[in-house]
């Protein structure tokens, strides 16, 4: 069921989205580039990032935290 539903959501904010572009341009590459970050954009948007397990024994809340300090790491902040 929750597939369905996130299907539905999924079709529904890619039609919404392409109805907001209005028409594409003649330019096969420029069109190309407007369709695939229509499309991307969406799905960030509207599906949920599967975190895959590879660590079982570490908690999802852990997972955040080693992913907050490797954002803060890579920004040169390193008090967090």
């Amino acid at each position: 069921m929750q597939n369905s539903d996130l299907a539905d959501r999924y079709d529904i904010a890619v039609e919404n989205a392409f109805s907001a572009l209005g028409n594409l341009p003649d330019d096969p590459e420029e069109a190309w580039s407007i369709t695939r970050d229509t499309i991307l954009t969406t799905a960030a948007a509207t599906i949920p990032v599967k975190r895959a397990v590879r660590r079982p024994w570490l908690a999802t809340e852990t997972m955040d935290i080693i992913d907050q300090k490797k954002e803060a790491r890579l920004k040169g902040n390193h008090d967090e």
